[in-house]
């Protein structure tokens, strides 16, 4: 693998061929054309290894942990990875507001290059281009205790939660910056990393107990719908486990205290919305009590899992390109049509697909949206912090708008009016 030498071995390689060429010429004209040839490797070889050098300077200190927004509640954010399941295991990792940020870093990538060359490997990159992720920080606080102050956000009976779901090809840890925004607001979010083979790279434990690692399609043989029910069995596994009787005993004493287990909220990215809206549908009483899906990846196929009556508000977020396509607008309103009141469609403008992860934050902004204007969504033009942002924000109101007397007519917080989502960047669609 050359991903794993150093620019010079690589010139130092290409050299001996040379040498070993020049060794073994015949004699005659063979002599000009073996030369060129051993030119040519040492030519390969050294712009591989500058290109190698180039990519390193240019990734250097990225990703930069994104600054919160000014005046949070909660600016120390705790970070804590578990394990779910009874037979067969999965992860995920636990975003939630904390009460102190003394202790260890929380690393960005839960299980560092092996994490990062799964992701590389998904999208054909060379291993080193994504490898300055395995030494980022998440800027959380790993295990740290959870915040007492709910009232705080002006949460009475302890914090909303957020189960969330990745995209296709994703995993629990590419969207942490945002998790951390909406931490900030009071909102814990369980990021969950799915064993249906569509996660970049995940590790779990069989039924047997044998420890197993999940590469992106390892499961070819499942249908889009198979993956769904397997995504959304593992999100109300999740929701199963914090609203226990016993309270969430995978993360450490207070926790049972400090959230609120009737506000537990579902959502996801691209792929990872049909599955949350799938494990909201799932139960003739609602589990969730509401759905925030990111750009989410419809497909006509998933009218027939969702249930024409959904029983809980949706919010949808959709960027710049989703909105523009036909087919994924036409479900967005089926949906919307199809929830209950408080749902809405809403258009973030300035923002690609990545922005709704942390691919924007990857490398130097200039870069990332060069390639969101050739046509690979890493990045629009609207800053990536100011996107998570507004992300965190519209999720805060549309849990707070969803906390409402079921009599009621007005979309109330405890008696007082909450306003509609109103931001300069988010436009109302439907």
């Amino acid at each position: 693998d050359p991903g794993n030498h150093a620019p010079r071995h690589h010139l130092l390689t290409c050299a001996g061929k040379m040498d070993d060429a020049m060794e073994t010429l015949p004699e005659g004209r063979d002599f000009e054309g073996a030369r060129r040839a051993a030119l040519g490797a040492i030519s390969i070889g050294g712009a591989f290894a500058a290109f190698r050098v180039g990519a390193f300077f240019v990734v250097n200190g990225y990703p930069r942990i994104p600054n919160l927004a000014n005046g949070v509640p909660y600016p120390n954010i705790g970070l804590s990875d578990v394990q779910f399941g009874d037979r067969a295991t999965f992860r995920a990792r636990v975003f939630y507001p904390a009460s102190t940020s003394a202790g260890p870093v929380a690393p960005y990538l839960h299980d560092g290059v092996r994490t990062s060359a799964g992701m590389a490997r998904l999208v054909r990159f060379p291993a080193f281009l994504l490898q300055h992720l395995a030494a980022a920080s998440s800027g959380c606080t790993a295990d740290a205790p959870v915040s007492t102050d709910p009232a705080r956000a002006g949460f009475d009976n302890g914090f909303p939660v957020l189960v969330y779901s990745h995209g296709m090809g994703g995993n629990a840890d590419m969207g942490s910056y945002l998790f951390r925004h909406m931490a900030s607001l009071g909102i814990v979010v369980v990021a969950v990393e799915h064993t249906d083979g569509s996660a970049s790279r995940t590790e779990t434990i069989d039924e047997n107990g044998d420890s197993k690692t999940l590469l992106f399609g390892c499961f070819p043989e499942k249908t889009r719908a198979q993956r769904l029910i397997i995504r959304a069995r593992e999100l109300l596994e999740v929701h199963k486990v914090i609203t226990s009787p016993v309270g969430p005993s995978m993360l450490e004493d207070g926790w049972q205290r400090a959230i609120d287990t009737s506000s537990v909220f579902v959502g996801g990215h691209s792929y990872g919305g049909p599955a949350a809206l799938v494990a909201a549908v799932a139960r003739s009483n609602p589990t969730f009590q509401g759905c925030i899906l990111h750009d989410p990846a419809w497909s006509p196929m998933d009218s027939a899992a969702i249930k024409a009556d959904i029983k809980v508000p949706v919010l949808q977020v959709m960027g710049d390109q989703y909105v523009r396509i036909k087919s994924l607008m036409q479900q967005a309103q089926y949906v919307n049509n199809n929830a209950v009141r408080g749902s809405g469609v809403y258009h973030l403008k300035g923002a690609s697909h990545g922005n709704f992860v942390d691919a924007a934050l990857w490398a130097p902004l200039f870069i990332m949206q060069t390639l969101g204007a050739i046509g690979i969504p890493a990045a629009g033009p609207l800053d990536p912090t100011d996107a998570h942002i507004e992300l965190a924000r519209s999720a805060l109101t549309f849990v707070k708008q969803s906390q409402i007397t079921k009599d009621s007519d007005e979309m109330s917080v405890n008696g007082v009016q909450v306003s509609l989502i109103t931001s300069p960047r988010l436009e109302q669609v439907l």
